[in-house]
């Protein structure tokens, strides 16, 4: 078992290591000079930037879902999987995009409880999935609104079309305003 980012590079295959050349091409230009150097370029803000620019959809929601149950920034997959099986999303949907992430070392070791690289929650929204600050955080009057999905719809349709404009662009992103 890796103690730390470049031990777990270190441990891995020259297939593992060409998968990740190929995948992150930014860790090689220039040559790093030893794997900690390659372990400093892998977790750059830079490098972990471009590396989340080349996934896809679903595999930055997983992302979120694995950060969502991080404790100490080790993340719990039979979590993961257990809230994607309430949501319809099969294990075998779930489980190449954690290996996508970690071929890209976004995620390292353990495969039931992988660690996130620290520099991944610096550059994603601080906003999981896209939602704005838990609705308990906004006063108690919207906690019991969002509470009742039925009484928040309405309330929502109910909105004058000034309010509706600005609800609309809040949920196209940022979800804050």
């Amino acid at each position: 078992m890796a103690s730390s980012f470049t031990d777990h590079i270190r441990l891995l295959t020259d297939d593992e290591l060409s998968m990740l050349v190929r995948l992150r091409p930014d860790l090689i230009i220039p040559v790093p000079a030893d794997f900690a150097a390659l372990g400093t370029r892998a977790q750059s803000r830079v490098s972990v930037g471009r590396a989340l620019d080349g996934l896809n959809q679903f595999t930055l929601q997983v992302l979120d879902a694995l950060r969502m149950t991080c404790t100490d920034g080790v993340a719990c997959v039979p979590t993961v999987l257990e809230m994607a099986a309430q949501s319809g999303v099969a294990d075998t949907a779930v489980l190449p995009a954690i290996e996508a992430l970690t071929q890209r070392l976004l995620v390292y070791g353990d495969a039931t409880a992988p660690t996130v690289v620290p520099t991944v929650e610096e550059v994603s929204s601080p906003y999981l999935t896209g939602l704005g600050r838990p609705a308990v955080d906004l006063g108690e009057d919207a906690a019991l609104l969002a509470a009742d999905p039925a009484r928040l719809r309405r309330t929502l349709l109910a909105a004058p079309p000034p309010a509706r404009a600005a609800l609309d662009r809040l949920a196209a992103g940022p979800p804050i305003g």
